[in-house]
C-alpha cells in the first residue's frame, strides 16, 4: 500500500486578487489532511465517506459510477498522463479519508477538493513507479481543475502539495487555456508562476470557524485596477513582515487587506456578521483578524504570538466558537 497526504490550505492574504493577471497571495499549507491510501485490486473503485464508487476503463475510455467531476478529472489526467509515457495502468482501489471537515461531513473551507485532486494525482502516479516532483503534479491538478471546470487560481494546489507558509504569483491563465492539449505542456514554464517556501518563524495561526459552509460563486462586483494594485502590495508587504519577524507590520497589513475585503465584497452578504465578532476578539489582544477564502462563511484567521494563545481560545469558547 502506497499512503499521500496532502494539505489543507488557509488563505493569509491574496484573496480575489490572486485571481488578476500577475495575482499574489500567501496561503499557508497546514498541518490537517486529506489522506489518500492506494493498493492492487481486481477492480478500479475509490472509497470517500465509507461509500465505494467503481469505475471501468477499457478501450480508451472511463465509466464512472458517479458524477465526482473533481475525483473523476483527477484520475483521467493521471491515466492520460501514464498512456503518454507507455506506462501499463494498473488496477487499484483507492481511500480517501479528510481532517477537512466536521464529523458531520460540514466543510471548514480548508481546500479539500484540491487537496483531493492533487493527492489522487500524486497517488497514481506512485503506484505506477513514476518519480514525481511537486510542479509536475502542480501542472496535472491545474489542468485536471480546467477539465473539471472547477477552475481555482492554483494557489490551493500550491498549498496543498507544498504545505507551509507559501507565496504564489498565478500563472497566466490564457496560455494555459491556448495550450491544453499541447502535449509539451508539462514540460514548458508557465508565463507569471511563482511557487516560493517561505520561511516563518514565531507566527502562529488560529483559524476560526464561522459555523457556516459557502460554496464558492463568482464575484459580481467589479474590482478596479486600483484595488488589485493596492492589494498585491499588501500581499507583498505582509510577505516582508512574516519573512522578517516585524509582528507590527504583519498585524497592520492582515487589518488593511480585511478592510479590502470588506470594500470589495459590499452588498455581497460576504463579509458576514460571525467575521465581525471574531475581529472583535482579535482587537482586545491587540491583533488583526481576517476572512480566509471567498467569504460568506468557512473561516477567519489570526495571526499571533505564543503569550495570546490561552486567553484567545478562552474567549472564542466563552462564545461557543
Amino acid at each position: 500500500m502506497i499512503k499521500v497526504k496532502t494539505h489543507g490550505k488557509l488563505y493569509i492574504a491574496g484573496e480575489y486578487q490572486v485571481l488578476n493577471t500577475s495575482g499574489n497571495a500567501i496561503i499557508y499549507g497546514m498541518d490537517r489532511y486529506i489522506h489518500i491510501m492506494i493498493e492492487a485490486s481486481d477492480k478500479y473503485l475509490y472509497k470517500s465517506r465509507n461509500k465505494n464508487y467503481y469505475f471501468i476503463f477499457e478501450n480508451k475510455s472511463f465509466n464512472f459510477s458517479n458524477n465526482n467531476k473533481i475525483v473523476n478529472q483527477a484520475i483521467i489526467v493521471a491515466f492520460k498522463y501514464l498512456k503518454a509515457n507507455n506506462i501499463a495502468i494498473k488496477t487499484f482501489k483507492i481511500n480517501i479519508k479528510s481532517e477537512l471537515e466536521s464529523n458531520k461531513g460540514l466543510k471548514y473551507g480548508f481546500g479539500s477538493s484540491s487537496a483531493i485532486i492533487s493527492g489522487m494525482i500524486k497517488a497514481i502516479l506512485l503506484f505506477h513507479d513514476v518519480e514525481v516532483d511537486n510542479l509536475l503534479i502542480y501542472k496535472l491538478s491545474v489542468i485536471a481543475q480546467i477539465k473539471a471546470k472547477a477552475i481555482t487560481s492554483g494557489g490551493d494546489l500550491a498549498a496543498a502539495i507544498h504545505g507551509g507558509y507559501i507565496y504564489y504569483e498565478r500563472y497566466n491563465l490564457e496560455f494555459v487555456l491556448n495550450n491544453i492539449e499541447n502535449k509539451d505542456l508539462l514540460n514548458i514554464d508557465w508565463p507569471g508562476l511563482k511557487i516560493e517556501k517561505m520561511h516563518v518563524r514565531n507566527i502562529n495561526i488560529m483559524a476560526v470557524w464561522s459555523k457556516k459552509v459557502y460554496r464558492t460563486k463568482p464575484l459580481e462586483n467589479v474590482i478596479t485596477k486600483k484595488d488589485y494594485k493596492y492589494a498585491n502590495r499588501l500581499v507583498k508587504t505582509l510577505k516582508v513582515g512574516l519573512e522578517g519577524n516585524k509582528f507590527k507590520l504583519i498585524n497592520k497589513a492582515i487589518a488593511a487587506y480585511d478592510q479590502w475585503l470588506v470594500r470589495i465584497l459590499k452588498g455581497t452578504n460576504r463579509y458576514i456578521d460571525e467575521f465581525n465578532i471574531i475581529n472583535d476578539v482579535a482587537k482586545k489582544h491587540q491583533l488583526s483578524s481576517k476572512l480566509s477564502g471567498a467569504g460568506g462563511g468557512d473561516s477567519a484567521i489570526i495571526l499571533y504570538n505564543n503569550e495570546n494563545e490561552n486567553s484567545l481560545l478562552e474567549n472564542f469558547k466563552k462564545l461557543n466558537y
